[in-house]
């Protein structure tokens, strides 16, 4: 409210405004953007406005299980959705359909995931968080270019090699971490759960009946 009582827009407000997404997943991508990691907001957006890429087949189920494990970072859904996407997006041709196979991964809502991350980054280009002129289509042929990335690291880096080393990406994301929940708390809040594991030195039992002491 103004001195007269009247409701403006603060200056985050206005920015959220000309975004016609969510307010919290607008206001992940703009603290992003800010922060310099861009690229993983964006997928972990789409990942929000999407359905999850990991498959369990009723009779594959522990491999898929453990498949997805192997993915697990942070103890972060998203985070774990978004390391895996980064492996497959990095292989080129017929490796990542073959990865994705392999690790029980759904093609079609990778390739969303995908879609979603152009269409969002086009929103941000043309709101000036990041430089101008980036459509989604542009970006795509990007992509297509640099071995069929989704295009948007190579974009927003201009570098054909940007989303092409597996290795880097996994390092980048492991040093991104911390960053990345911090946002999406900022971001998400209240709209977020934090999960306490029972300390084990407290729960083992204790006297002769050997029962387990709450904590």
């Amino acid at each position: 409210l103004d001195a007269r009582g009247t409701e403006q827009l603060t200056p985050l407000g206005h920015h959220l405004a000309a975004l016609p997404t969510d307010c919290r997943i607008g206001k992940f991508l703009l603290l992003a953007a800010i922060f310099g990691v861009t690229d993983e907001a964006l997928t972990i957006a789409a990942i929000l406005s999407s359905r999850s890429p990991f498959l369990t087949p009723f009779d594959k189920r522990e491999a898929a299980d453990a498949a997805k494990r192997s993915f697990l970072l942070g103890q972060s859904d998203h985070l774990t959705i978004l390391n895996a996407y980064n492996h497959f997006d990095s292989r080129a041709g017929a490796e990542r359909f073959a990865f994705a196979r392999e690790n029980f991964l759904g093609i079609r809502s990778l390739q969303t995931i995908a879609g979603l991350k152009r269409q969002l980054l086009e929103l941000l280009s043309e709101a000036g968080f990041v430089r101008k002129g980036l459509r989604a289509g542009y970006v795509e042929k990007l992509g297509r270019q640099a071995g069929g990335s989704d295009g948007v690291r190579v974009a927003l880096f201009d570098d054909p090699e940007a989303a092409s080393r597996p290795d880097l990406l996994q390092l980048e994301l492991s040093e991104n971490e911390p960053l990345l929940k911090a946002l999406l708390c900022a971001a998400l809040y209240p709209q977020i759960m934090l999960v306490n594991e029972p300390d084990p030195k407290k729960s083992k039992g204790g006297g002769k009946g050997g029962g387990g002491a709450p904590s």
